[in-house]
């Protein structure tokens, strides 16, 4: 996907058309988001109401002492559309309460999979009488809560939407607060988690796509190699094909005809089938639908020199109108207010 073309509408009477095509190649190009904060931009004495604020959608966080005395900590986090790859230190001792009103307030239809590297945990509210460790990978879901306190501590999480891992699992929600067991495939994940942090501040928007497929791929294997059957892939998920089709959609995203007829076709299933591995998404539309518009906050994100039009044609769109109608949609914004919170 480097360098490829995407084919756009030419304009008429000229060679837009050419221009377009360049610009998407350079969009491809661009480097995916990096979003880096810490306590030591401001003052010692307001360094914890500042790491409060940074926390805030993940839950409130606390801390044993004075609110005004100095708390270094620091996160990084590299952002696609489809995984946030991040690492986080705290080097005080601290708490985050996710209260059932807090989740529900700030609710998230994703699954944080954190790899302690260091520090311990001392409580939580999960009631499994495990603590989270070094060397531990904790599956953390969103729409859930969760209480920990805390040493100094630093992790590594991969954040991941439950919809890209339907075919790989039955029942996601069942993972949450789950700790990986010592395995093999455990071991393999740490280290793909540690590598992925050096690797994707190098990684351009289309490099991302491709890396993000091999995140679910890995996350989907280490689950299936060590948690218990009933959160495993079922029968009726027709998982694998679920994964042809999603994987046929993303190479064609920007081809505005992609009809259902045409995906059955190349991934050599029935129209009846078709439907049926997609309904964890509504239709196979749907799922075009949601992947588009996931690759154009990609796009987004990366460069503010791409015009929201280019945007839309760059994921299947044959019109401005039609995308900003189904961005604002599905994100409650249009793709000019997103472009300027990101």
């Amino acid at each position: 996907m480097d360098g490829q073309h995407i084919e756009t509408p030419r304009t008429p009477g000229g060679d837009g058309g050419n221009a377009t095509t360049l610009v998407l190649e350079t969009f491809q190009n661009a480097r995916i988001l990096r979003k880096s904060l810490t306590t030591k931009s401001v003052s010692p004495s307001e360094q914890f109401s500042f790491w409060r604020e940074v926390a805030e959608g993940v839950g409130i966080v606390d801390r044993p002492g004075s609110y005004s005395a100095p708390f270094v900590a620091s996160s990084v986090n590299h952002v696609t559309s489809s995984v946030y790859y991040s690492r986080y230190h705290c080097a005080e001792p601290s708490s985050i309460d996710r209260s059932k009103k807090y989740a529900e307030s700030y609710g998230s239809d994703t699954l944080a999979f954190q790899l302690r590297v260091s520090g311990m945990e001392l409580d939580n509210n999960l009631g499994t009488g495990r603590y989270f460790k070094p060397g531990d990978i904790r599956i953390f879901d969103l729409s859930q809560p969760l209480s920990s306190k805390n040493t100094a501590f630093e992790n590594i999480a991969l954040v991941v939407q439950k919809r890209d891992l339907l075919g790989r699992l039955s029942d996601p929600e069942a993972l949450h607060g789950k700790i990986l067991p010592e395995s093999v495939m455990t071991n393999m994940l740490q280290s793909y988690m540690k590598s992925a942090l050096q690797t994707v501040p190098e990684l351009s928007v289309a490099q991302s796509q491709r890396v993000n497929e091999a995140t679910f791929e890995m996350l989907g294997a280490a689950i299936m190699g060590t948690i218990r059957p009933d959160v495993l892939e079922s029968e009726d998920t027709d998982g694998a094909s679920l994964q042809a089709v999603r994987m046929y959609i993303e190479r064609n995203l920007k081809n505005p005809d992609l009809t259902p007829e045409m995906i059955a076709k190349s991934t050599a299933m029935s129209r009846t089938k078709l439907y049926r591995v997609c309904k964890p998404y509504g239709t196979p539309m749907e799922l075009v639908r949601y992947r588009r518009l996931r690759r154009a906050m990609d796009y987004l994100r990366a460069d503010n020199s791409m015009s929201v039009e280019l945007v839309s044609y760059a994921v299947g769109y044959k019109n401005r109108e039609s995308f900003s109608r189904a961005f604002k949609a599905e994100f409650g914004m249009s793709a000019s207010e997103f472009r300027r919170t990101r």
